[in-house]
């Protein structure tokens, strides 16, 4: 029976690692930019490294942030989602982390505990961002 549990808490767990690594030995060129980001949106691809900076929380729902710069918005699911209590809607985010592909709205709503409209939100998205940094802009 421990088996299972096992594999699955290393399943979950060796993507969030990976992308830690990725930041600690990523130069800035390995970085995109949101400018550069939604300005060119052929370039997003599963665990591209991003950062965020000064974007506008639009919407909380259970465990995910959708943020906003300028017209564009992205999903972000921070590595500490206590982190959530401490941000209101309308407040300012700097976000660095790797984007993965969107889950389907059944299983976003079962994993980050998301309303079913911003699950089924998410699901139409192409890409979320997997946070390990989320900090309140100056």
């Amino acid at each position: 029976m421990r088996w299972p549990y096992v594999i699955a808490v290393l399943a979950l767990t060796e993507p969030l690692a990976a992308s830690q690594n990725g930041s600690d030995d990523s130069s800035d060129s390995d970085v995109m930019t949101a400018e550069e980001l939604f300005a060119t949106p052929d370039t997003m691809t599963d665990g591209l490294n991003v950062r965020l900076e000064h974007v506008v929380v639009r919407a909380k729902s259970g465990l995910v942030l959708r943020v906003a710069s300028q017209h564009h918005e992205i999903f972000v699911v921070p590595d500490d989602p206590s982190k959530l209590d401490f941000l209101a809607v309308g407040a300012h985010v700097d976000v660095q982390g790797t984007l993965h592909r969107a889950p389907a709205a059944p299983q976003a709503r079962l994993v980050y505990a998301m309303s079913r409209g911003e699950a089924r939100r998410l699901a139409r998205t192409r890409f979320y961002v997997d946070a390990w940094a989320l900090t309140a802009s100056d």
